[in-house]
């Protein structure tokens, strides 16, 4: 578990395994976008940094997809969110 997340998927890639969290969602702002599968809204000019930070997963290994695209972590917090973006982020729990 992080934060207050539970793990929604597992699965293993290139011998990784890799779990994606649920989050507690927010009512407030008016930005809607798709994490993890779930409806979630964010404030106008939020960011990949501002999920991140929400979901508890700063200093964590994870991989973020925005619109089935990955988002290196050097652009996270300049990466805006838009409306209907379906983002995916994936935390690495274990290796082989």
């Amino acid at each position: 578990m992080v934060g207050r997340g539970i793990a929604e998927r597992i699965f293993i890639y290139d011998d990784v395994l890799l779990m994606t969290h649920s989050f507690s969602p927010s009512q407030d702002g008016p930005l809607k976008i798709t994490l993890n599968g779930e409806l979630a809204h964010f404030a106008a000019g939020s960011t990949i940094a501002d999920v991140v930070a929400r979901m508890a997963l700063g200093d964590k290994r994870i991989a973020v997809e925005r619109n089935q695209e990955i988002v290196p972590k050097s652009l996270h917090a300049q990466t805006a969110l838009a409306a209907g973006d379906v983002i995916e982020i994936v935390h690495a729990i274990g290796g082989g």
